[in-house]
């Protein structure tokens, strides 16, 4: 699956919106905390990056992406910026609200869609407990599920995936770019990136498993999902960001 660059778009600038109201929110937050000199900031067209000096982020592994809707980004970030500069890995944000809006649009490619926060977590342990606080600080605010990602909750804003930290692409049999991972036995793989949760198999899942994770199931022959225990969907008739139509039975 070909790989969709944000950063080479431009959103329609809509009447009323202040570009600055994100970068102003991470402005306060750093001046609020003792560990501002520690970050290094840069900003593309599209993302807004925050590194430490110094640091190299790993090349793949469990990362946290954080949803947020175009009324509730700007409290989305506001909360979650202070767990996030009290650690130390790598993250970026959508830089303006217009930004958020592309990113939800109903024709966003739905393994992208939703990722207003993308954290990098610098181990696995850390990417447990940034989940943790990141839930707990957005805990009962608006924002679309992630389809590519896992909630770490239900209704949580906080989703996880495994996948590349780092881009390394290369020509798929499609002829289209891909973004890859290694294997344990350091061959290339896809790191696929589509409207499901797909980890690979040999990825250990270091989050606790939440209870109300299987809202929609396989059932037991494998011959579909089955949905509210009653329907049964075969197959997608047409699948966007905002829904799909199935043909299923009931």
């Amino acid at each position: 699956m070909a790989d969709f660059n944000f950063s080479v778009l431009t959103p329609t600038p809509r009447a009323g919106v202040d570009d600055s109201a994100l970068t102003r929110v991470l402005d306060s937050a750093l001046r609020a905390t003792d560990e501002k000199d520690r970050w290094e900031i840069t900003a593309d067209g599209f993302w807004c990056y925050l590194t430490q000096q110094g640091q190299l982020r790993r090349t793949q592994g469990w990362k946290l992406h954080v949803s947020a809707t175009l009324a509730s980004a700007k409290t989305v970030l506001t909360r979650s910026l202070p767990v996030l500069l009290d650690g130390r890995s790598p993250f970026k944000f959508a830089r303006t609200i217009d930004h958020v809006a592309l990113l939800n649009t109903r024709h966003t490619p739905r393994g992208h869609s939703g990722k207003f926060v993308t954290v990098y977590p610098h181990s696995d342990e850390e990417a447990v407990r940034l989940a943790k606080a990141l839930h707990q600080a957005t805990e009962g605010l608006a924002g679309p599920r992630i389809l590519s990602d896992q909630p770490y909750a239900p209704m949580s804003l906080v989703h996880y995936r495994y996948g590349a930290f780092v881009e390394e692409r290369r020509i798929s049999n499609d002829g289209f770019y891909a973004w890859t991972i290694l294997d344990p036995d350091g061959n290339l793989v896809e790191d696929r990136r589509v409207g499901q949760y797909l980890p690979p198999e040999w990825a250990r899942c270091p989050f606790p498993q939440m209870a109300g994770h299987g809202a929609f199931r396989a059932n037991k022959k494998g011959q579909g999902v089955l949905i509210g225990d009653r329907f049964l969907t075969r197959e997608a008739i047409r699948q966007l960001n905002k829904g799909g139509v199935y043909r299923a039975v009931d």
